[in-house]
């Protein structure tokens, strides 16, 4: 009896500890046990869990994505899988195409459809490609014809700007360089836009095709970024169309030399290979070219022209203040911006008239002062100024020169919301010698400020030493509360950057949040940054963001931008998307740092030639 009890108390014994060790990893161990609520419980007797579809996924994407109006959906390369509750997967034929075409212009995804569970593939659109007739020629004589970028067909092409527009046909109204039948084509930067021209001819020779085009943003070398065809054989123009900030419409031209001409139907394609697309003004076939041929004037044929005048005359050396409206300079040495062909003025707070559209780099303009005193004079310069959408520092917009020498004021004239609200920037201690002197103002920048007048004051007391301003990269956190502190990348200092794209200046574009974005930082090894003061007592925790845009693909910002805090490197994870439009701005966030009291220091470094465009910086405090 006693042993039978011990046997007993023996199997009761070996089958709690199976139990628990059943239950020692927290699973339903052969279908006998599982962990539940913190409790070990016996499950034999149940039933198994229904298995159940969770969600199905595109785990090989289609070998087409790209279609033409009026094609269906061909599947071919898809894979579909399924995904159940048990982890399970397996791949899955029997799904149903939904909205799979035909295709209008207007399709941008294919639903996939599967027990009630969906997934969806991006597709692209084109109408078809179509290359019409542009020219007859029935002559063997040197002769130069003119193709119209703007009479040609671009509905197979996408907007780089608007995918869901054909590319924009603009008006250039612009004295120099001309633009030959006033429009221009531009918006094509989408790799896989193609378009062209067919010329029929009666005879064969030789022709050369130029293509009249203009950089936008960067410097283009046009073989890298267009692949042209002439009767389907690749043709080269070895040609590098040269960005000049601001300069949307600064022809040039590429020449494709040396082709054959048969007689019948030729062919010129280009397709677009790159994300940076000039805008194209036309094309010229000379038929048998003797090298004699005249073409449109380019952008490098303009001549530099000296400055104009507007005479201030000084005869003795009593204080006083001689004034020169900008509206009476002669701009003749100037292309406007902003599509005007002339003068153009705007009424400004001070009841007087400001000079505008003057934002093209390169623009000339100033006046001379006749010092008749028979003596030097100590003068002072004024410029009043008012400041566009922003807060403009001057002396990195304009360069002032007087007698040759460059005058700077120091000054940032203060945007407040009002177009035409005038600031006074000065620049004390110069020197008029005896008789002609010559003032200067050179643009630098796409982004001018619009001029009221200038002033030479005779007598007036030198400014004191300038004051050194704080350093407006500075963000002060007083306290712990929660709160954002947010410092706009254009007011960071990027004196030891080299600026991309040609640029020698700070360069911004407006983007899509209605903010600014500082661009053309792609050169590897720059380095800028900003500072945080922590006036609190006590370390405190918070979130760095980066707004930035992604420019021409998706970008992944930690292999572009490295990025330190107080010295060790933080990374986002964040992949900057590309949407098609530019400056279109992502967030990038980095939770879980520690703001040291006192001074603490971000600093970002490109790492590569490709950078994305910078908005803002923010300091969120948790």
């Amino acid at each position: 009896m006693r042993k039978g009890l011990m046997a007993l108390l023996l199997a009761f014994v070996v089958m709690v500890g199976g139990l628990f060790a059943a239950c020692g990893d927290k699973k339903c161990k052969d279908g006998e046990h599982k962990y539940e609520d913190g409790h070990c419980i016996y499950c034999g007797a149940e039933e198994p869990v229904a298995k159940k579809l969770m969600r199905i996924g595109i785990t090989s994407q289609p070998d087409k994505t790209e279609y033409i109006v009026g094609e269906e959906f061909d599947a071919t390369g898809m894979v579909v899988t399924a995904y159940y509750n048990d982890s399970s997967n397996q791949v899955i034929t029997d799904y149903t195409v939904e909205n799979g075409g035909p295709f209008t212009r207007d399709d941008k995804s294919v639903t996939i459809s599967y027990q009630g569970k969906t997934a969806t593939i991006s597709i692209s659109v084109r109408a078809p490609l179509n290359i019409s007739n542009a020219l007859d020629i029935e002559t063997a004589e040197s002769k130069v014809y003119t193709i119209e970028a703007e009479d040609l067909d671009f509905t197979y092409c996408v907007n780089s700007n608007n995918t869901d527009q054909p590319p924009v046909i603009e008006t250039v109204s612009q004295e120099f360089p001309e633009t030959s039948g006033g429009k221009s084509v531009g918006a094509l930067s989408v790799p896989g836009n193609k378009f062209g021209f067919n010329v029929n001819s009666t005879v064969s020779g030789k022709i050369t095709v130029v293509m009249r085009a203009s950089a936008t943003h960067i410097n283009i070398p046009v073989d890298d970024f267009m692949e042209a065809t002439w009767n389907d054989t690749v043709v080269k123009s070895n040609k590098t169309l040269s960005w000049s900030e601001g300069r949307w419409f600064g022809w040039e031209h590429a020449y494709y030399s040396d082709i054959d001409l048969k007689e019948g139907q030729n062919q010129f394609l280009m397709t677009i290979t790159g994300m940076n697309a000039p805008n194209i003004d036309c094309f010229y076939v000379i038929v048998n070219p003797t090298g004699e041929e005249v073409l449109p004037a380019t952008i490098d044929d303009k001549k530099p022209e000296e400055p104009s005048a507007a005479d201030i005359t000084i005869t003795d050396s009593v204080p006083g203040l001689y004034k020169v409206e900008a509206e009476s300079l002669d701009y003749s040495a100037c292309t406007w911006s902003n599509g005007m062909t002339s003068l153009c003025t705007e009424a400004n707070t001070d009841g007087g008239t400001n000079v505008v559209a003057l934002s093209v780099p390169g623009n000339k303009f100033g006046f001379t002062v006749n010092n008749t005193s028979g003596q030097e004079l100590d003068v002072t310069l004024q410029v009043r100024a008012s400041a566009n959408n922003a807060d403009m520092a001057l002396d990195e917009l304009v360069k002032i020169t007087l007698n040759g020498q460059q005058v700077k004021t120091g000054a940032t004239l203060s945007w407040s919301g009002t177009w035409n609200e005038c600031n006074t920037a000065v620049s004390g201690g110069l020197v008029l010698t005896s008789g002609e002197n010559i003032v200067e103002v050179e643009i630098l920048s796409n982004n001018c400020p619009n001029f009221d007048y200038f002033a030479i004051e005779v007598g007036a007391a030198e400014p004191d030493d300038p004051v050194e301003p704080d350093d407006p990269a500075d963000i002060t956190i007083s306290d712990a509360s929660a709160n954002e502190y947010k410092i706009e990348a254009e007011s960071l200092d990027y004196s030891a950057c080299t600026w991309s794209n040609g640029l020698t200046t700070l360069c911004t574009e407006s983007n899509t949040d209605g903010g600014t974005n500082v661009v053309a930082l792609a050169t590897a090894g720059n380095k800028f940054g900003f500072t945080v003061e922590n006036a609190t007592a006590e370390e405190i925790t918070v979130t760095f963001k980066l707004r930035a845009s992604a420019n021409g693909g998706d970008m992944a910002l930690d292999n572009l931008l490295k990025i330190t805090w107080n010295g060790e490197e933080i990374k986002t994870g964040t992949t900057l998307s590309w949407s098609g439009a530019w400056n279109e701005c992502n967030t990038a966030t980095k939770d879980g740092l520690v703001l040291q009291t006192g001074k603490n220091i971000i600093e970002i470094e490109v790492l590569t030639d490709a950078c994305p465009n910078l908005d803002f910086f923010v300091i969120e405090v948790e």
